[in-house]
């Protein structure tokens, strides 16, 4: 074992070389100690290293001294099985990923060497995509089609642009189409009408958010400016915060279930926890835990595999 790896203001705690070769490295293990406690910010800390490092070829272990000391045989145990499981999967790969001798800042190397697929940027570190507001005007109109066509085909617009997307989001887009400035209820009744006619197959609508079926996969999308909320959480989809959530825990090892919905709350623009973001972020964490795709163990959030 190696103490102290890689640049001067970016090591790795503990090192654990492979027993045969010689400057290849296994894995990695951090503490929460001395340059846990100095990192700017959580996020840096918690989500920004273990992701960088990942990507540079790390299998990264983070050691809780407050679990070491409550239970230590228990911790040692799941270290050791998380070492030797590093040392079936392609040791001979884990090099050793910063040179020591190079004093060069983090980002320098990660650009350098990954640049095609970390991302750099801080305020979204987890490659979410940023909310983009759809245009009805902005959508191909076949003005040869009938009236009712025409609002189908900017309906189909708006939700590839901004799907999952609120039935009420729905009508405030669509509303400069009618000459309104609002959803008055003249929207609402002719986009209602219109998918009920013409669109049955081609939406899916539950809990109030409207689909496209051809477009089953759900995006995380982000304010690019953190600070600025782009919809209100009641616009966002329980599915949407759910993907968020497997997102962020699976970059933030470790993470508990407040960290994790204080996290997952900045990234959709919310800066306080307020009542109903707090109630949306719990019942995201219950339906990922009721269906399975995460666990808590001592604690912490862990991803299930698919």
């Amino acid at each position: 074992v190696s103490r102290n790896i890689g640049c001067s203001d970016y090591r790795i705690d503990l090192a654990v070389e492979h027993p045969n070769k010689s400057g290849t490295y296994i894995a990695g293990i951090e503490c929460d100690g001395e340059s846990y406690s100095s990192a700017r910010t959580a996020r840096e800390r918690d989500h920004l290293r273990p992701q960088i490092l990942k990507n540079m070829g790390w299998n990264m272990y983070r050691v809780w001294s407050t679990a070491w000391i409550k239970n230590p045989t228990d911790e040692q145990d799941k270290l050791l099985a998380f070492i030797n499981e590093c040392m079936k999967s392609n040791p001979q790969e884990m090099t050793i990923a910063i040179d020591e001798t190079d004093d060069v800042p983090v980002e320098t190397v990660v650009e350098e060497k990954h640049n095609t697929t970390v991302d750099n940027d801080t305020t979204n570190p987890y490659g979410f995509d940023y909310y983009v507001v759809a245009n009805w005007y902005d959508a191909t109109q076949n003005y040869s089609a009938g009236n009712e066509q025409r609002i189908a085909d900017v309906i189909n617009y708006i939700l590839s642009v901004e799907q999952p997307m609120h039935m009420d989001l729905l009508y405030q887009r669509i509303a400069g189409l009618f000459d309104r400035e609002k959803a008055t209820s003249v929207v609402r009744d002719n986009v209602d009408y219109v998918i009920k006619r013409h669109m049955k197959n081609a939406v899916i609508i539950k809990d109030n958010f409207i689909f496209r079926a051809d477009m089953p996969e759900i995006k995380v999308r982000v304010s690019e400016i953190i600070t600025e909320e782009a919809r209100k959480i009641e616009h966002i989809a329980i599915d949407e915060i759910m993907k968020a959530m497997t997102t962020i825990a699976s970059y933030a090892v470790g993470i508990d279930q407040k960290e994790l919905k204080v996290e997952t709350a900045r990234m959709f623009g919310f800066e306080r926890m307020g009542q109903k973001v707090a109630k949306a972020m719990d019942m995201a964490i219950f339906e990922l835990i009721k269906s399975g795709k995460v666990k808590i163990i001592d604690e912490k959030v862990h991803v299930m595999e698919e």
